[in-house]
């Protein structure tokens, strides 16, 4: 016999969802309603509009378990703020890759011709889409700090392709995956009409795949219970795991890759080159609002 809502804890579990249709919110709420029943656990779900909002939920303590991106984790680690419960996998691999994208048409074959061109970015929290870009852009000579006339932020990878596909964009930077041979799998241009004209200019290094993490103040037996429901979903629930999370499975969280991306990030960030056009108007008008978080200062301990 199932346990009852009577009996368990009530928790949050808090994903980013722009323009989340009716039929995603149903089956997101199934998918959670399902595995607090196996473990003993009533979880409701809390939509965000951005990753910003969802990390400050976390360390609010409003959300209780996430569905973070690397940068995100990352921000919230330094904090001390988060714990990572399991890694998604997909195609048996739980990495994929940056890349710079152009338009065919667009006549530019290496990434260092997108200077003076406008720039299409997924996210400030994106790592692929935006961080990891930036990062090795500047490793390439590109002075990111001044070398687009025009950055935009357009909130998803899918979205910032299509700018680049519909000319509103001279380049974009999005995620790609890739089997153990190189060869491309998976791409947000793979299912889109014209996706075809997409051109890759440039690869870069390898990113940790998304997580679910617990905020650390969660009691170790309801994160530990979130944990094994999640390892179990996929044979329990394998098409929604699919359909939600993009995913085959989720399993035990590894470090690898995470490391670098710590390092890296805090030295960017001291350096300035994380912010974008964007930001920097935002900081100049007075307005106060912080679009990345502050992955500078110390090493987490």
């Amino acid at each position: 016999m199932p346990p009852s809502f009577a009996s368990s804890s009530l928790l949050s579990f808090g994903y980013v969802a722009p323009g989340v249709t009716g039929h995603t919110r149903l089956d997101m709420a199934t998918f959670w309603i399902e595995l607090g029943l196996g473990v003993g656990l009533e979880i409701m779900v809390k939509e965000c509009e951005s990753y910003e909002a969802l990390t400050r939920a976390v360390v609010a303590g409003e959300v209780d378990v996430a569905w973070l991106p690397p940068i995100p984790l990352v921000a919230l680690e330094r904090r001390k703020a988060a714990v990572p419960l399991v890694s998604n996998h997909r195609d048996g691999s739980s990495t994929f890759h940056s890349v710079i994208v152009a338009h065919r048409v667009s006549g530019m074959k290496r990434a260092t011709e997108i200077v003076g061109k406008r720039a299409a970015w997924v996210d400030p929290y994106s790592a692929s889409g935006y961080v990891l870009a930036r990062i090795e852009l500047a490793r390439l000579g590109v002075d990111v700090r001044t070398a687009f006339p025009e950055e935009r932020f357009h909130r998803s990878h899918l979205a910032a392709v299509v700018a680049v596909l519909d000319r509103r964009a001279d380049f974009a930077a999005t995620w790609v995956g890739r089997d153990a041979a190189g060869a491309l799998v998976r791409a947000p241009w793979q299912d889109v009409a014209g996706g075809h004209a997409i051109r890759i200019l440039q690869t870069f290094g390898v990113i940790p795949s998304d997580t679910i993490a617990a905020r650390a103040t969660l009691g170790l037996g309801e994160a530990e219970k979130v944990r094994k429901g999640l390892l179990a979903a996929a044979s329990t629930q394998p098409h929604l795991v699919r359909e939600l999370f993009g995913v085959d499975a989720f399993r035990p969280w590894a470090a690898e890759g995470y490391d670098v991306l710590h390092t890296t990030t805090a030295r960017a960030s001291e350096d300035g080159l994380l912010e974008g056009v964007e930001r920097v108007a935002e900081r100049r008008s007075g307005s106060g609002k912080v679009y990345l978080p502050s992955l500078a200062g110390p090493p987490r301990r």
